[in-house]
């Protein structure tokens, strides 16, 4: 199993997390894995985070582990879910907490298609 097979993996967010810590115990890297994770992560995750032959995303100075990134780690959304976020923007209820002006920018920052329109879902039952 590789770390980043999956861009949204459990281990990718518990290696966001470590990462964003900057300077981390063994210890407390075992207990972020078992917070976050599933039961058998720490097997898996945690030689891969500290052993000589692991990921190399962190450096031992002492007994203390750092980060080799020069920033912090972040998350970027996938196609799919700008395309999702899209389609919400233009619902009307987004009109509560969004101007026209900030849905029409939120939209050209997403870039993408809509996922769905209004007219694809049928609505019954509803009242």
């Amino acid at each position: 199993m590789k770390l980043f097979s999956e861009i949204y993996s459990t281990y990718y967010s518990i290696t966001e997390k470590i990462l964003k810590r900057h300077t981390v115990t063994k210890a407390e890297i075992a207990d972020i894995i078992r917070q976050n994770g599933f039961s058998e992560s720490v097997l898996f995750l945690e030689p891969k985070l500290t052993g000589e032959d692991g990921y190399g995303l962190l450096k031992k100075e002492n007994s203390i582990y750092r980060s080799i990134l020069k920033k912090e780690p972040h998350i970027p959304l996938t196609a799919l879910e700008k395309a999702w976020l899209c389609a919400v923007l233009s619902d009307p209820r987004s009109g509560l907490f969004l101007d026209t002006e900030q849905k029409s920018q939120l939209a050209d920052l997403l870039g993408a298609k809509k996922l769905y329109r209004r007219n694809f879902l049928t609505c019954f039952d509803q009242y």
